[in-house]
């Protein structure tokens, strides 16, 4: 009997597996509620351009095998424009000096912005100057131009060399900037001259309108009298001296004024030294020049000048004096 019911069970079981391994009927398809889609229109093919051909690169070579080898130069850059010096006929080195007489007077300023504002001088050549090596160059009456100022503690007036400006013997003008200072008669730096100071005079005249103010204070306090109470001192005047009284204060603060303006007039005064014009002195160069650098600025002449001025004084001009430099 249980036999029986296994035999069942196993046979509905194949029964149950055919089933599901017999293929399924194909489901029919349903109606689509969307239109139709258009239909597909095929792509255009695009005709490709012919493309040139390219040369191909030519191959690059195989270094050769070896050690590489090069030299670094130690030689010095080339000096800038500005600093190659012209040593052609015609510079004046450094060390350079000459002989020169002052044609006007100095008051050089010792104090407040003398050394940034300083004086100026007019010198003129009177021989050539002196080369290292003995050699001698022409710039006889040749004008220098100085700027001047006064140190009040060795009593000297200190110049420094500005321009130098001569006429050639073609008659065209030279005008070189150059350095340098003034040398004095006892070989120093400077120029020795006299110390002109007015601040004692100004300082006299303050001592004075002091001593004025402190006498009409005085008399002011002689006519009058202090009294000290709770609400502070007070002073009046005596019965009978009240013009005496105003006369001593009006004195008094009138001179103390005066002591005020003298005492400001002395501050804004500072001493000068004085050097008279004629003297003469010498003159170093401090750095090296030409006077050939500007002959093709200049374009004035003065030959015309000098010939008329000849022909006119006759013999007496000579042409010398106006032509010093010959390099």
């Amino acid at each position: 009997m249980q036999m029986q019911q296994m035999n069942d069970v196993i046979k509905g079981l194949k029964e149950q597996m055919a089933n599901m391994e017999a293929p399924k009927p194909a489901a029919t398809p349903a109606e689509s509620l969307l239109p139709p889609l258009p239909p597909l229109v095929p792509p255009q093919q695009v005709q490709a351009t012919a493309v040139p051909e390219i040369e191909p690169l030519p191959p690059v070579p195989a270094p050769e095998p070896g050690i590489a080898s090069f030299e670094v130069s130690q030689a010095p850059t080339a000096p800038k424009a500005e600093e190659v010096q012209d040593t052609k006929m015609g510079y004046i080195p450094a060390g350079t000096f000459v002989r020169v007489a002052l044609l006007g007077g100095l008051d050089a300023p010792t104090g407040g912005q003398a050394q940034n504002n300083p004086h100026p001088i007019l010198m003129r050549a009177q021989d050539n100057a002196f080369l290292p090596n003995r050699y001698r160059f022409e710039i006889k009456e040749c004008f220098l131009l100085a700027s001047a100022y006064g140190d009040i503690s060795s009593e000297r007036a200190i110049a420094r060399l500005e321009n130098i400006s001569c006429i050639r013997n073609d008659g065209t003008a030279v005008d070189v900037n150059v350095k340098g200072y003034v040398v004095g008669e006892d070989g120093k730096a400077g120029m020795r001259g006299r110390l002109i100071s007015k601040q004692g005079q100004v300082l006299a005249n303050a001592l004075l309108a002091g001593i004025g103010s402190g006498i009409g204070q005085a008399f002011q306090a002689g006519t009058t009298t202090q009294s000290v109470s709770a609400l502070g001192s007070t002073s009046t005047a005596n019965t009978g001296q009240q013009i005496q009284n105003g006369v001593g204060a009006g004195v008094g603060k009138a001179l103390d004024r005066l002591s005020q303006y003298y005492i400001g007039l002395a501050e804004k005064l500072f001493p000068i030294i004085e050097v008279d014009a004629g003297r003469t002195v010498e003159v170093v160069f401090t750095k090296g020049f030409s006077l050939e650098t500007n002959q093709q600025e200049q374009t004035g002449t003065y030959s015309d000048l000098w010939k008329r001025a000849k022909s006119v004084m006759g013999d007496s001009v000579p042409l010398n004096d106006a032509n010093p430099v010959n390099p």
